[in-house]
C-alpha cells in the first residue's frame, strides 16, 4: 500500500526525493541526527522505543 503525498506538501516531497537519491551513509547520518534531536527534546519524557518510533514515523 502506498501513501499519496499532497502536492502542497513540497518540503516533504523534496525530502523524499532527496532521500531516494541519497547514499545509504547519508540516510543513516540523517536518521541519527534526527534521533539525537528527539533525544534532546523528549529524552526525559519518552522511552527509547517511543523516540525510535517518532524517528521511524518521521522518516517513513
Amino acid at each position: 500500500m502506498s501513501e499519496i503525498i499532497k502536492v502542497d506538501d513540497k518540503p516533504t516531497l523534496l525530502k523524499v526525493i532527496e532521500l531516494v537519491l541519497a547514499e545509504p551513509v547519508a540516510i543513516r547520518k540523517e536518521a541519527l541526527q534526527l534521533k539525537d534531536k528527539y533525544v534532546t527534546r523528549y529524552g526525559s519524557d519518552r522511552s527509547e522505543d517511543e523516540i525510535n518510533a517518532y524517528v521511524a514515523d518521521r522518516i517513513i
